[in-house]
């Protein structure tokens, strides 16, 4: 895998730590229905500035590759899930 999806949230991803995630938003709930249909990963980028649609000026030049343990979507097409660094 060259590339994965980058999920950009105001906090660090440590290997090893489980993180539960709520999935509102249209683009992020489209990153986790491929990530799903795919290979159960994304990464978690640390916001270093206000978010922007160039990821790479907004967060830490280093991430943490996350693998979905748990997904539940509801009927409004949220998901709670696991993430585990």
């Amino acid at each position: 895998m060259s590339k994965i999806p980058l999920f950009p949230l105001e906090l660090v991803l440590l290997p090893y730590e489980n993180l539960p995630l709520h999935i509102f938003e249209p683009r992020y709930r489209q990153m986790l229905t491929e990530a799903v249909e795919g290979s159960c990963v994304f990464c978690i980028g640390t916001l270093t500035a206000t978010e922007t649609t160039d990821l790479g000026s907004c967060t830490a030049p280093v991430g943490t590759a996350g693998l979905i343990r748990a997904s539940r979507e509801d009927n409004e097409g949220r998901s709670n899930l696991l993430l585990h660094g």
